[in-house]
This record gives C-alpha cells, sequence and structure tokens, in this order.
C-alpha cells in the first residue's frame, strides 16, 4: 500500500512531504499547527460573543480585546518551537495578547531555540517524563488555583485582565535538558497569563545565563582528579585529604 503523505502546501509552493496521520489529510507537525491555530481563533469567537456590552464599551475604547489563554507545547525541539511561534503570532494578530507579554514569550522562545541545539538527543526519556509531568502539574495547579478564586477576586481580576500567579516548579539547573524544561515552564505560564511578564523576563535571563555557562560544565571529568574523601574543618571549608 503507497505511503500518504501530508497535503499541506507550505507558504513557497511546495507541499509537505511528510507522511500523513492515517486517513488524516495532514503530518503529525501540521496536525498540531492547525488543530491549535483553529482552537485560538474559536477561542477567540467564543470570548469575544461572552464579553457583556460594558466591558465591550470599554475595550472598544483601548482598542484592545480580551486576552485569551494560549495553548503552547511542551518546548522540546525546533517543530514544537516552531509551533509556539506561530500561536504567539496569531494571537498578536487578532490584537489578544499584550505586547509585553507577548515580547517575553517571543524572547523565551528564542532561548529555547538556541538552547535546543545542546540538548542530547540520547536523554529524551527521562527528560519528556520530566517535561509531561511538569507540564501537567502547571495545568492542574492553574485549574485549581481558577476553581477557588473568589468571586469578587475573579471580577476584580477579570477587570485587570490578570490571573492569580502560580509557583513555578523549576528544576535544578545542571545541564541543557534541565535549563530546557525550565524554559518551557515559564513560556506555559506566560501563554496562561499566570506569571507577570517583568518576573518572567528575569527569569528567562537567569536561565539565558545558565545556558551559556553550561557550555563550559565538563559532566565527564577525569576519573582520577575527582575528590573521593573530604576533610570538613570547622570553619566549613572542605579540604582535600593531605598526600
Amino acid at each position: 500500500m503507497p505511503e500518504t503523505l501530508c497535503r499541506h502546501i507550505k507558504t513557497n509552493g511546495h507541499r509537505c512531504k511528510s507522511p500523513s496521520l492515517g486517513q488524516t489529510a495532514f503530518c503529525y507537525f501540521h496536525s498540531r499547527l492547525h488543530r491549535r491555530h483553529r482552537n485560538l481563533v474559536e477561542n477567540h469567537r467564543n470570548l469575544s460573543e461572552s464579553a457583556t456590552q460594558s466591558a465591550q464599551t470599554h475595550l472598544q475604547s483601548t482598542q484592545i480585546t480580551p486576552e485569551i489563554e494560549l495553548d503552547l507545547p511542551p518546548l522540546e525541539d525546533a517543530e514544537s518551537i516552531q509551533l509556539a511561534i506561530s500561536l504567539v503570532v496569531a494571537a498578536l494578530a487578532r490584537n489578544r495578547i499584550d505586547s509585553r507579554r507577548a515580547a517575553t514569550i517571543l524572547y523565551a522562545l528564542q532561548l529555547a531555540s538556541t538552547n535546543a541545539r545542546s540538548i542530547n538527543q540520547t536523554a529524551f526519556c527521562y527528560f519528556h517524563s520530566r517535561l509531561h509531568r511538569r507540564h501537567r502539574n502547571l495545568v492542574e495547579n492553574h485549574r485549581n488555583l481558577s476553581e477557588s478564586a473568589t468571586q469578587s477576586a475573579q471580577t476584580h481580576l477579570q477587570s485587570t485582565q490578570i490571573t492569580p500567579e502560580i509557583e513555578l516548579d523549576l528544576p535544578p539547573l545542571e545541564d541543557a535538558e534541565s535549563i530546557q524544561l525550565a524554559i518551557s515552564l515559564v513560556v506555559a505560564a506566560l501563554a496562561r497569563n499566570r506569571i507577570d511578564s517583568r518576573r518572567a523576563a528575569t527569569i528567562l535571563y537567569a536561565l539565558q545565563l545558565a545556558s551559556t555557562n553550561a557550555r563550559s560544565i565538563n559532566t565527564e571529568p577525569y576519573a582520577p582528579a575527582i575528590v573521593r574523601t573530604v576533610v570538613h574543618k570547622k570553619s566549613g571549608l572542605d579540604l582535600a585529604v593531605e598526600e
């Protein structure tokens, strides 16, 4: 049976040559791309229809429509980062995301794109288990926090277009994989409007420093040079044993 190819036509006029998913018209990448863009448009339409007349009047006067939460994918490779960029641009084009928040997300995606080149492909089993688990926890914490908010708080937050911030469970920054996971979680929180853009920008600056510095870390040092026994001094200083 001949293999069915994706029917997506790229902007340059070339057809995508990846295998399609089952009986669908698109490959995995383009099915995600079209589905998430379609969801963004539908969320846009539903949110606009549900807005009150007074809110619409205020928003029209300021030329800004209510912000929506972006369903961005975990940032594991160039394809997922490209999808995230495309969704942010679509939200910006529809005026559904604050420019400062979008700029912070795009800066994070630039950092994720650079850091992704250093990821060890053989580590992906453990990497993906951490990636999906922490993303799932972030979404669940988001949902629980939203449901437990009081009516008065919800009214105030809706008027200011900001939802309650959550604590991010970021991993220790020991390598490119842990840094990529941290970037992905910050982007997810930004996309759901659960972290202040200024706070996120500071975290991302720190992650950029960590990503640059991690390239100099020797993860497999020369074994005989490793200290295995330490002498603890009263001053708190650790010394190697005398030879």
